[in-house]
């Protein structure tokens, strides 16, 4: 791995947003990667740099130019045995994901205070499953069964908003112990606490927005 810079997380999101926004942006006006596959660069490119380190960015940077002229090499006769990247050479998202999952996987090494691992990200959306599966159907089907009053509506949207919002509160959690529980401003409990009532004000929110739902 290349050496690191000091850099705080303010710093290294300034720094990570400019590289991986102007990397981005050039990549699509040449045609190197398609829109999306643009955005996804841009979304990789920002957890490498501000959770692992900028100056891996800088091989992304090689990557990119390397993969350029790699592309327009006899580009002519690709296309004519129809091997070419898409229609200009481009590449998508799932071009992006191929090369870039592996180093974002293992831009954090685990245990680290807001570390976003593949398995961690795996727990977190299974126990979103496991709660809001088990909440919905205690709360709203056993308590019809019951005779008891369901304390939540039996419309799906119950179970998909807060499966949806355990699972976003799990990713602030992260992103608040990558930046203020690391740097000792908050503790882990503090931490919880504002992740569970961020989650609880924006579905009340998305609720209200929704207006009136059906109970089934």
């Amino acid at each position: 791995m290349p050496a690191s810079v000091p850099l705080d997380f303010v710093s290294s999101v300034l720094v990570s947003t400019a590289l991986t926004g102007v990397l981005s942006a050039l990549a699509y006006r040449r045609n190197v990667l398609t829109w999306d596959g643009s955005v996804t660069a841009f979304v990789v490119g920002m957890i490498i740099g501000i959770f692992g380190d900028v100056t891996w960015l800088f091989l992304l940077l090689f990557f990119l130019l390397s993969s350029f002229l790699a592309t327009r090499y006899r580009f002519a006769v690709k296309k004519a045995l129809g091997v070419q990247e898409g229609i200009r050479g481009e590449r998508k998202t799932s071009n992006v994901l191929a090369n870039g999952f592996a180093l974002m996987v293992v831009a954090v090494a685990p245990g680290t205070d807001g570390g976003v691992s593949l398995l961690g990200t795996l727990c977190a959306l299974g126990a979103a499953v496991y709660t809001s599966v088990v909440g919905w159907f205690v709360l709203s089907y056993l308590a019809g069964i019951y005779g008891l009053r369901p304390t939540m509506p039996l419309s799906p949207v119950y179970l998909i908003l807060p499966l949806g919002i355990g699972f976003l509160g799990c990713q602030i959690d992260s992103v608040i112990g990558a930046t203020l529980e690391r740097r000792g401003l908050v503790n882990k409990k503090t931490n919880n606490l504002i992740s569970t009532a961020s989650g609880a004000i924006l579905a009340y929110l998305i609720l209200v927005a929704l207006g009136p739902l059906p109970s089934a």
